[in-house]
């Protein structure tokens, strides 16, 4: 099988996405099959960035730290090998806004237990001007296939869109547009 190989492109993974393969996808934790496998073998050395992150319906209270991790698994023909680079966010807390279950007390119901304030739903996007680059470990007959996302802390959110950027290493001498791929098991 002969795969074009392209210097540089993105791939944008969703949380609400590939639901049929990975039932127990979330927003804080999401796997997606790549439409097109990335053959990963020497000499084509490959690094990815975390190039944009949109968060849907978010739902925090205080600012907080976001780290987010992507594992590229690669299938070989004997096991298989993962890859992980991170990336970090500051996530910046919406206003809040009076909690609607406390507007109207009543004289026989109990308020200790029930937020003054609650978080009001928001969409935030973070694009990364100057990404970090993290290598892809080149193997023998390695194909990409799939790649998870992990967000620390987990969030409470409705939807996760993460965009990475895959180019070729600068440090790595061009080779040929075609290149033979391995069939994988």
């Amino acid at each position: 099988m002969l795969a074009n190989v392209r210097p540089s492109y993105y791939v944008t993974l969703r949380s609400d996405a590939y639901l049929n393969y990975f039932p127990h996808n979330a927003p804080s934790r999401f796997a997606n099959m790549l439409r097109e496998p990335l053959v990963v073998e020497p000499p084509l050395d490959y690094e990815v960035a975390l190039c944009e992150l949109h968060v849907d319906g978010l739902r925090v209270t205080t600012d907080q730290l976001l780290a987010v991790k992507c594992s590229i698994a690669v299938r070989r023909q004997i096991g298989e090998q993962v890859d992980t680079f991170l990336g970090l966010v500051r996530l910046k807390a919406p206003p809040l806004r009076p909690n609607p279950a406390r507007m109207n007390p009543a004289d026989d119901v109990s308020y200790a237990d029930v937020p003054r304030f609650v978080a009001t739903p928001s969409s935030q996007s973070y694009v990364f001007a100057r990404p970090q680059y993290s290598p892809l470990t080149p193997m023998q007959n390695a194909i990409v296939d799939e790649i998870t996302v992990e967000l620390a802390p987990p969030l409470e959110a409705d939807a996760v869109v993460v965009t990475l950027h895959v180019r070729r290493r600068k440090d790595v001498a061009a080779s040929k547009n075609l290149v033979r791929a391995p069939a994988y098991v």
